[in-house]
């Protein structure tokens, strides 16, 4: 019973120091994780200023855009304004596509951070109720020592006793074997 209970006691320790480690790489999952969101935080924060930049830039040029659309300006004028303005918005358009996936990205980052922390949750949960079990069993090794101790003890007196009896009765056959011969020798 007793090994029994040290073989729990050290699967226990072994899924104890399992668990500790899977935190230990949780951990460091989470701090990677962490990184990689200020890292694209800046990225997402420099594209913000470039937007900024490239609205405060543009405009004159969503003047220019609308004064095409009202066509208020020749088609004998200059295109190199149009080209401008058409590559503008294609970099306010790229820009913002950008900041859309960053931006996805880092929700979808922020889920798993929120799932890791669940799930260190959890795992701080067990190692508390393994190191809670480690605890009782533990305890109950050392009531089961106490006891098997006592009754080691107490085999060790019964033995005691009963080779004291056994030698009492071989005294006391030996004894009846002689008055049983003295007995003869008197009847004959």
């Amino acid at each position: 019973m007793c090994k029994k209970l040290q073989v729990q006691v050290q699967e226990l320790k072994s899924v104890n120091e399992s668990l500790n480690l899977s935190f230990e790489e949780l951990y460091k999952e989470r701090a990677l994780v962490e990184a990689t969101l200020r890292e694209r935080d800046e990225l997402i924060f420099a594209q913000c200023e470039k937007i900024r930049l490239l609205e405060e830039q543009s405009e004159a040029f969503y003047e220019v855009q609308s004064e095409f659309d009202s066509e208020k300006v020749h088609d004998t004028q200059d295109n190199s304004e149009k080209d401008l303005i058409l590559s503008l918005q294609t970099q306010l358009k790229e820009t913002v596509e950008l900041i859309v996936r960053f931006s996805d990205e880092k929700y979808f980052a922020l889920k798993e951070i929120k799932s890791l922390k669940d799930e260190i949750k959890g795992l701080q949960i067990e190692n508390q109720d393994l190191k809670s079990r480690e605890s009782e069993l533990n305890t109950l090794e050392k009531v089961y020592e106490t006891k098997e101790f006592v009754l080691l003890k107490d085999v060790d007196q019964m033995k005691s006793q009963v080779s004291k009896l056994l030698e009492k009765l071989k005294i006391s056959d030996q004894e009846m074997k002689h008055q049983i011969i003295l007995f003869e020798e008197t009847i004959h």
